[in-house]
């Protein structure tokens, strides 16, 4: 039986743990980016859009990032933990560049939370919130289109 040199076994072992670690990147890039349909690709690419002036403002984007379909009028929410102390903007795109977007936040009673909103005519809009306490909010978002089906998608950052 031969004996493998423990420099050579430690090499091979950090070669296999890089390979398996790129493998897996790859397999989760390719996955995510054919998950999206065109729709939800064009409505993140709206949403990050209507992001762009913020992020000079000092606004951090987070990583999460919701999407999908919804038809004309029907509302979305999705819920977060927000913290008091941060300010928040949300941003909303649509695949179609004619439809109208409304956002909004609502608190744990029920109650708008907004501070400022944007509307924009291609299919985006948005949110800014200041929350007074730490805890759970939702954004409902509701896009009024001609279209049957709207590709939608929301990002959101914090300072």
């Amino acid at each position: 039986m031969a004996l493998i040199p423990k420099s050579q076994t430690h090499t091979r072992t950090r070669s296999l743990r890089i390979t398996a670690a790129a493998t897996i990147l790859l397999i989760f890039a390719t996955g995510m980016s054919f998950a999206l349909t065109p729709e939800e690709q064009d409505a993140r690419a709206f949403s990050m859009e209507a992001a762009a002036p913020y992020m000079g403002k000092g606004y951090k984007l987070r990583a999460e990032r919701w999407s999908g379909e919804v038809s004309s009028g029907e509302k979305k929410a999705v819920k977060f933990q927000l913290f008091k102390g941060n300010e928040y903007w949300f941003w909303v795109g649509c695949s179609d560049e004619n439809s109208t977007v409304k956002v909004n936040v609502y608190d744990a009673d029920g109650n708008s939370v907004a501070v400022e909103k944007i509307k924009r005519v291609k299919g985006m809009g948005g949110v800014r919130v200041t929350p007074k306490k730490t805890g759970s909010y939702v954004a409902v978002i509701t896009i009024s289109s001609k279209n049957d089906k709207i590709g939608w998608a929301l990002a959101y950052g914090y300072r």
